[in-house]
Order: structure tokens, then sequence, then C-alpha cells
């Protein structure tokens, strides 16, 4: 059975969303349920294998949880979606050693306009810089989609990002239950896992109905009713 808690401070988190372009939801997960789907989602036939995508299609477990009524209504409700569609589903596995993510815009990938679309970042263990934490340049999701950074930043890891130092980089520490939800256009990344355990994640990607988007060779997304 899926259980999300009600969050008390809706309205805080939804200010806090549009401000700094993310926000962290405190215990929005029961831990006995994220451990089940965390179970469910990891047939991986290859231990070196780092993501999966579009595991919807395939799983009924991450089906169910777009399509959950109490998760749907609050992530529409801070988004400000009068009409919510699943776009998306992405599942990390990311071994010790494994590199970071490279700061980037997911509105670069997606091209859906400022604010049409989200991810929803779901840990299955807690995270910290030492396992790959999640990284923001706070309030950058002012900021127009930037090919230059996207593509410098994702083929060039000695790209430095200069011409955003006006915006705070920060680390973000999530606890299992915890989420984040993470604006289109806000700059962030990851760090890399050097311990000695995977850090696993679930991403569920949301758009507004009606919405463009870029499908994606390899992603080929396409938004389905939740």
């Amino acid at each position: 059975m899926i259980k999300i808690n009600h969050i008390e401070n809706i309205n805080n988190l939804k200010k806090k969303f549009f401000r700094d372009g993310y926000v962290k939801i405190e215990e929005l997960f029961n831990t006995k349920y994220l451990k089940m789907l965390k179970k469910n989602t990891s047939n991986l036939k290859n231990k070196y294998k780092t993501q999966e995508i579009q595991i919807h299609k395939n799983n009924r477990r991450v089906e169910e949880l777009f399509k959950n009524n109490v998760l749907k209504n609050q992530i529409s409700f801070i988004l400000n979606f009068k009409s919510i569609y699943g776009l998306q589903s992405e599942r990390f596995f990311n071994p010790p050693k494994t590199i970071g993510f490279p700061p980037h815009q997911d509105d670069f990938f997606i091209r859906s306009g400022r604010y049409n679309s989200a991810n929803l970042w779901i840990p299955f263990q807690n995270v910290r810089k030492k396992n790959g934490s999640l990284f923001f340049f706070t309030k950058s999701n002012k900021e127009r989609i930037n090919s230059k950074l996207n593509l410098k930043s994702l083929n060039d890891k000695n790209f430095k990002l200069s011409k955003f130092k006006r915006y705070k980089k920060k680390s973000i520490n999530c606890n299992i239950g915890d989420a984040i939800l993470i604006s289109n256009r806000v700059i962030h990344g990851s760090g890399g896992n050097k311990s000695n355990s995977r850090r696993e994640v679930l991403v569920l990607g949301y758009i507004k109905k009606g919405s463009k988007f870029n499908s994606g060779k390899t992603a080929k997304r396409k938004p389905f009713q939740i």
C-alpha cells in the first residue's frame, strides 16, 4: 500500500519552490514503503548499470505512485498546475566511485518552458555529500536556458561556472522519506559517490497539461494522464 504523508506547511514550501527553484519536502514518504519500492525497482541485469529510464511503462508500482491522489494533488499545488500529467521516470543506481552529474538545467533537455515541468527526486537511503547529494545554485531558476552552460558543463569537466557566481551554491542533505522537487530551469547537479554503497534514487517527472516538450531520441518522453 502506498503511504504518502500530508504536507503541513505546503504554502511555505510553494513559496520556497518559486523563490529558490527547488524545495526539500521532509518525511513525504513512509520509509517502509520506500524500502519495498526500492526492492521492486532494483531488477538490475547488469551490476555496472547506473540508470534506467521510463520504468513506469513496465513497473506497476511506479505507475501507481504517479497516480496516487495524495501525492499528485500536493505536487500539483506546489507547482501551481491546474492539470498535471506524468512525463518520465528514471531510476539511478550510482555505485561507489560513480562520478557526479555536472551542473545543468532540466529544461535544456525537456524544452517545456519555464515552470511547465518539474522533477521529484526520491532517494532510497540517506544522502550526504559523501554518497552524492544534490547541489543547487539557489535562485538560478530565473535564468533562461543556457545552451553553453549545459553543453560545456556536460562535456568539459574543467568548465567553470564563473557567470553564475552570484548564486549561492548549496548542497542538500536528505534522509530516507524526504524528496526534493526541482524546477526545470534551476542550475543543479550532484556530487560523486565516495561511499562504499550504491546511492539509489527514483525520479518522477511531471508536466503541465498541454505544454510543449522534447520527447528525446533516447528518453522517448510522452505525457500520460495521472
